[in-house]
């Protein structure tokens, strides 16, 4: 039997928690819909080494509604991270591939950090 949405969540910011406090430069929280809330807005928002990443989830086999599909590509367009997971080790493939293109990107291990001035720099 599958497990409910709410369980894998659960389990995902459980790892995320595990990852931030092993030094992994990351930063996550639950989307919590509501009357308050823009409808469609993937679960989990998880800032990684720099990139915010937008985490719809659902259990295998389930598709994404149509609205949650269009916040996806709403997402994407403005050059966002945006996805579908559905377990912890989806999780940790999207950071893994994260972790790859920072290393294409910055072969000095850099990551990008603002000054006060606002500008970008590399250390």
């Amino acid at each position: 039997m599958p497990q409910p949405e709410t369980k894998i969540v659960n389990k995902i910011k459980a790892r995320l928690t595990e990852l931030r406090k092993a030094g992994r430069p990351l930063w996550h929280f639950k989307v919590h819909g509501g009357p308050a809330q823009l409808a469609g807005v993937p679960d989990l928002c998880v800032v990684y080494n720099g990139i915010a990443l937008f985490l719809e989830v659902k259990q295998p086999g389930k598709k994404l509604a149509r609205l949650q599909e269009h916040r996806i590509d709403e997402i994407r367009a403005a050059g966002g991270v945006a996805c579908r997971v559905e377990s912890v080790e989806c999780v940790e493939a999207v950071l893994n591939d994260v972790d790859a293109r920072m290393r294409s990107m910055f072969p000095n291990g850099g990551r990008w950090a603002f000054s006060e001035q606002g500008r970008k720099t590399l250390p």
